[in-house]
């Protein structure tokens, strides 16, 4: 959601600015190609704002960029996400998260209660009937790792996940590196997988000092599922 509220936000810092509108344009597509089209939201906004600026430009260089992006959106694929209808949960489902209703955003987002404080968590966002599911990796330590794997041990299986945009920060004597990024279709299997183990799940955080081990306990493992059992119950 950071992100999204860059995307919006980057064109007014940019007019206030004062510099001559082609050359905005020119930054924003150069922004917009950027990025990661991650989900079917990620791809309708930057259908929109390119379109906006195509529709404000009369610079056949601006117009042609816009088409060339605008033809490659059309072809991305994307998390196109979940048909959800919200009303099919029941109090008791929802007593196992904390919502959160963005008016801006226009979307509603749930996080387990009891996730929080683990490092591998799921939450969920839902916008216009829609449902996904975001991943978050948190690692802390005294040392930096510079994070850029995460690796499950799933009996024999070894399921590697490459970590993008890890945010770094220090707190109170510890340094914390996180990853969040949508839950896609191949994610989505090996997570099934996950919460189907009747034992922990051993899993590495790798990076470019080394790397640190830990588990999923199978209370882990329970909340974990039980996040993507109340997708699974709400989808249409």
């Amino acid at each position: 959601m950071k992100k999204i509220i860059l995307i919006l936000l980057l064109p007014i810092f940019l007019f206030s600015q004062e510099k001559s509108s082609d050359v905005v344009d020119l930054t924003l597509l150069d922004f917009y190609k950027s990025k990661d089209v991650e989900t079917y939201e990620y791809r309708d906004l930057f259908i929109e704002q390119t379109n906006m600026i195509m529709k404000r430009s009369s610079d056949s260089i601006v117009i042609k960029k816009c088409k060339e992006y605008l033809d490659y959106l059309s072809k991305v694929k994307t998390i196109e996400g979940i048909n959800v209808d919200l009303s099919k949960a029941s109090k008791e489902d929802l007593k196992l998260f904390y919502t959160n209703d963005d008016k801006y955003l226009k979307t509603k987002f749930l996080r387990h209660r009891k996730l929080d404080s683990e490092q591998i968590r799921l939450s969920i966002q839902i916008k216009n009937n829609k449902a996904l599911i975001l991943m978050k990796v948190n690692y802390i330590s005294n040392d930096w790792l510079f994070l850029k794997y995460l690796t499950f041990l799933v009996g024999e299986d070894q399921i590697n996940i490459n970590l993008k945009e890890v945010e770094r920060n220090v707190n109170l004597g510890s340094i914390n590196e996180t990853s969040s990024f949508y839950v896609n279709d191949e994610i989505m299997q090996n997570l099934e997988k996950i919460i189907q183990s009747p034992t922990r799940i051993d899993f590495r955080f790798s990076g470019d000092k080394g790397y640190n081990d830990s588990f999923l306990t199978l209370n882990h493992i329970k909340k974990l599922k039980e996040v993507i059992d109340f997708v699974n119950k709400i989808k249409i």
